[in-house]
């Protein structure tokens, strides 16, 4: 069931996982193949849940679970998506039909959470994992090609910047309107 991985491309019916230490998806770098018959299980379970023969407790797993705070992230997580989307399908990674299904995947989500249509689950720890949940929900087996070359701290290190960056400008912008209003 499981093998040292390959570098091209697989049939739609196989998966990669990086490895027990990261647990994330990841289709052709990495380094273990999956069957899509197990592929079921281990989006249910836990990234890291392979490590333990126990559930989480539920204080633990509210305690541990980050999306109240990072679910202001969305905007930033879902730009910072779309740019890996494109690099992929620019470096032949994905195909294009793969590149455009995730991009309008991800601006589905990005549409649904500004309405107020996206329930952020504690179940899913955090903004990335949400959101890859239900792109993979939305778009399938393509929504799994997203994190390619591309590791968790990455994409909180961009998140991190980008949000930083918006924010400084909106305190900016504030600082200038006081300013104007206490000069005139």
């Amino acid at each position: 069931d499981v093998s040292e991985g390959h570098r091209e491309p697989l049939p739609e019916k196989t998966i990669y996982l990086r490895g027990p230490d990261e647990g994330h998806f990841k289709t052709y770098l990495g380094k273990f193949l999956i069957s899509s018959e197990k592929r079921g299980n281990l989006m249910k379970s836990k990234p890291w849940s392979g490590r333990f023969t126990e559930d989480t407790n539920q204080f633990v797993e509210d305690f541990t679970a980050s999306i109240s705070f990072d679910k202001r992230l969305y905007r930033q997580d879902i730009i910072g998506s779309i740019a890996h989307a494109i690099m992929l399908g620019e470096q032949g990674v994905i195909t294009k039909a793969e590149t455009n299904k995730i991009i309008k995947g991800l601006q589905g989500i990005l549409k649904d959470i500004e309405s107020d249509n996206f329930e952020f689950l504690t179940e899913f720890e955090d903004i990335h994992m949400n959101i890859e949940k239900r792109l993979i929900e939305r778009i399938g087996d393509a929504g799994r090609k997203l994190h390619t070359a591309r590791s968790r701290n990455d994409q909180v290190a961009l998140d991190i910047r980008f949000y930083l960056r918006d924010e400084i400008q909106a305190v900016y912008d504030y600082a200038e309107r006081l300013q104007d209003s206490l000069v005139s």
